[in-house]
C-alpha cells in the first residue's frame, strides 16, 4: 500500500486525535452542545478513522469529485449521510455541524503535521484528508436538504419525546436509588440530590421534590467537610473516607465517596458525593470492640482492655510529668463463698466488688477485672489526695457494705498499691507486678492473723 505510513499513523493515534479534537472544540466553544463523556468522543473518532482508513486502503490517490457522481453510493459520503440523520434529529443545525467538522478535520491535519513525514508525502496526506472531509460534508448537506422544514420539525418533535422519556427514566432511577447521592458544583454548593439524600438532609418524603422545586437549590452542604474542599482543589478523581453525620434520621455513620464529574468537554464541573450508610456495621463493630475489652460478668474492663488503656495513660503521664497510683485487689475467700453458697453467689460477690470500686473511684479512673478474683485500678485523677487516702476510702466503702443488713458473708479485699513516677517510667505490666506482690504480702498478713 502506497499510503501505509499514513494508514498506520491514523490507526495508532485514536487517543491523540480525540484529545486534539476536544482541544479545538473547547477552544471554539462547541463543547456547549456536545457530549460530556469521553466514550462518545472516542466513538466519533473511531467512526471517522475507520472510514478514512478504509478509503486509504481502497484508493491510492485523494478521493476527488465528479459532476455526475452519485454520492449516495460512496462509502465516505454515506458516512456523512448517516451522521446527518443522527445530528439533525438532535437539533444540531447544519452550520453548527459543518463548523465542528472543520475542527475534526483540523485534528487529523495536526496529526499529519507532527508525524515527521517528508514535505511531499505530508502534502499528499493532507490533501487526502481535505478531500475525505469534503465528501463527508457533501453527503451531509445532501441528506440535510432532502427533508422539508415541516418534516424536520416532526423529526425534532419525535426526538424530543424520546429524549424526554429517556430523561424521565433516568430521573426515576436516580430518585429510586437507595444510596444518597449529592451533586456539588465547583463552588462547593449543592446543585442536585436524589430522594435518599433529600430525606437525610431535609426529611423530605416526596420523591422528585428537589428536582421539580420552583427554586433550584444552591446551598452549601449542611456538614463541614474539609475533605471536600481539599478534593476540589486537588487533581484526584476519586477519594473516600468515613464520617459520622447529623441527619434527620439522627447520627449516622457513612462511608463517603467523592468522585469528580466525568466531563471531558469541561462544560460541567463539580463532584458527586455518594453516602453509603454503614451505621449498622459501625455499631456492630463498636459492640464487638467493646466486648473484646470488657469483662462480661462485671462490666469492667478485662485484662486486655485495662492494659491497653493504662499504657495510653502512662504515656500521657510521662509526657505531662504526672504521678499516678495503681491498685491491685484480690477478693478474699472467694472459694469459700462458692463452696458454701454456690458459684452464683460467688459471681454476685465479684459484681459487688466491681460496684464498690466504681463507687470509690472516679469515672476517669481505669478499673478492670484481671481474671478470677483479681481487680486493678489505675487512679488517673489524683486530686483526691494520696494513695493512702484512696485506700482508706475503699476500706470505708467495704465496711459500709459489710455493716448493711442481710449479709451472708463479709467482703474482704487484699490490696496492693504502687505509685507511677514519670521520672522513672514503667509499663503497666511492671506496675501490676509490683502491686500484685504488695497485695500478696497483704493477704499473707491476714492469713497469719
Amino acid at each position: 500500500m502506497i499510503l501505509q505510513r499514513f494508514y498506520d499513523l491514523i490507526a495508532g493515534h485514536e487517543e491523540w486525535l480525540m484529545n486534539r479534537v476536544l482541544y479545538h472544540a473547547r477552544h471554539h466553544n462547541y463543547t456547549r452542545y456536545t457530549s460530556t463523556l469521553a466514550e462518545a468522543w472516542k466513538i466519533s473518532i473511531q467512526g471517522l478513522s475507520g472510514s478514512l482508513m478504509q478509503a486509504i486502503k481502497d484508493r491510492k490517490a485523494p478521493p476527488e469529485f465528479g459532476p455526475d457522481e452519485d454520492f449516495a453510493k460512496d462509502p465516505i459520503a454515506s458516512f456523512g449521510i448517516l451522521e446527518a440523520q443522527r445530528h439533525r434529529s438532535r437539533g444540531i443545525t447544519l452550520s453548527m455541524f459543518l463548523g465542528l467538522m472543520k475542527y475534526y478535520k483540523q485534528g487529523y491535519i495536526d496529526l499529519v503535521r507532527q508525524a515527521g513525514f517528508g514535505r511531499k508525502y505530508e502534502e499528499h496526506c493532507r490533501l487526502f484528508i481535505e478531500r475525505f472531509f469534503d465528501r463527508i460534508e457533501i453527503g451531509f448537506t445532501v441528506e440535510w436538504s432532502m427533508l422539508s422544514e415541516n418534516e424536520q420539525t416532526k423529526e425534532l418533535q419525535s426526538t424530543n419525546r424520546r429524549i424526554t422519556n429517556e430523561k424521565n427514566k433516568y430521573l426515576t432511577l436516580f430518585e429510586s436509588t437507595p444510596t444518597p447521592v449529592i451533586f456539588l458544583n465547583s463552588g462547593n454548593r449543592i446543585d442536585n440530590m436524589n430522594h435518599a439524600a433529600a430525606t437525610l438532609i431535609y426529611g423530605l418524603e416526596t420523591p422528585g421534590s428537589t428536582y421539580y422545586a420552583e427554586k433550584k437549590m444552591s446551598e452549601p452542604l449542611p456538614w463541614e467537610m474539609d475533605e471536600v474542599v481539599k478534593f476540589l482543589s486537588s487533581n484526584k478523581t476519586v477519594y473516600a473516607f468515613e464520617r459520622a453525620l447529623a441527619t434527620k434520621k439522627g447520627i449516622r455513620y457513612f462511608n463517603i465517596k467523592l468522585k469528580r464529574m466525568l466531563d471531558v468537554s469541561q462544560k460541567f464541573s463539580g463532584i458527586a458525593l455518594i453516602l453509603n450508610d454503614i451505621t449498622k456495621s459501625k455499631q456492630l463493630e463498636d459492640r464487638l470492640s467493646a466486648m473484646s475489652i470488657t469483662d462480661e460478668l462485671t462490666g469492667l474492663y478485662n485484662r486486655r482492655g485495662f492494659i491497653t488503656l493504662s499504657e495510653q495513660q502512662l504515656k500521657i503521664a510521662e509526657r505531662t510529668k504526672k504521678s499516678l497510683f495503681l491498685f491491685f485487689a484480690d477478693l478474699d475467700k472467694l472459694k469459700e463463698i462458692n463452696d458454701q453458697w454456690g458459684h452464683q453467689e460467688g459471681d454476685k460477690a465479684l459484681i459487688k466488688v466491681a460496684d464498690i470500686l466504681k463507687e470509690t473511684f472516679r469515672k476517669s479512673d481505669i478499673i478492670g477485672r484481671m481474671g478470677g478474683d483479681e481487680f486493678a485500678v489505675l487512679n488517673i485523677d489524683t486530686s483526691d489526695g494520696t494513695g493512702e487516702t484512696l485506700l482508706n476510702r475503699l476500706y470505708q466503702s467495704l465496711d459500709n457494705y459489710n455493716r448493711s443488713e442481710g449479709r451472708k458473708y463479709t467482703l474482704s479485699l487484699s490490696l496492693g498499691l504502687t505509685r507511677y513516677d514519670p521520672e522513672t517510667p514503667r509499663s503497666s505490666e511492671e506496675l501490676m507486678a509490683q502491686a500484685d506482690q504488695l497485695m500478696y504480702e497483704d493477704k499473707k498478713r491476714k492469713t497469719r492473723n
